[in-house]
């Protein structure tokens, strides 16, 4: 009877170590994919650039809950900025009519409404792993860049 337990024990040791193991590994996987995630999104965003005015705003309840902004550019078509990874300030800044400028090589955009302007910028704080991205933020997109040959 001794024997039968000890050996439970040992199984239930192995796999519960196992299990760590395993989880250990896919976390450091996962995280390594969601920095890369983060510091594409990041390029991305400041490498973007548009003009245009913005026809609608809405939370996307049938594709994942996206916040998004609709808005005709300079070539009278239809283009969308998707703000998952933005705060309620940014997201809220757009206004129907408004209009929207934004360079390429920052992350800074203007808005127009009326005779007011707005300079906001992109700043993924609803980016769940965005630790410290304000004082490394230059050198994640530089690093970037320079690893792609932009």
């Amino acid at each position: 009877m001794y024997s039968k337990n000890n050996f439970q024990i040992k199984a239930l040791v192995t796999i519960i170590i196992a299990l760590i193991f395993i989880f250990v590994n896919f976390y450091k996987k996962t995280s390594h994919l969601e920095e890369d995630f983060f510091q594409k999104l990041v390029v991305k965003y400041y490498l973007m650039e548009f003009e245009g005015v913005v026809m609608e705003r809405f939370v996307d309840e049938k594709n994942h809950g996206y916040r998004k902004v609709v808005f005709r550019n300079t070539n009278k078509k239809q283009d969308v900025l998707f703000l998952d990874f933005e705060n309620d300030d940014i997201f809220n800044s757009f206004h129907v009519g408004d209009t929207i400028f934004k360079e390429p090589n920052t992350l800074n955009f203007l808005i127009k409404r009326n005779s007011e302007k707005f300079i906001k910028k992109f700043n993924f704080e609803y980016y769940v792993d965005r630790d410290d991205y304000d004082e490394n933020l230059d050198s994640l997109i530089f690093d970037y860049i320079k690893k792609k040959d932009y």
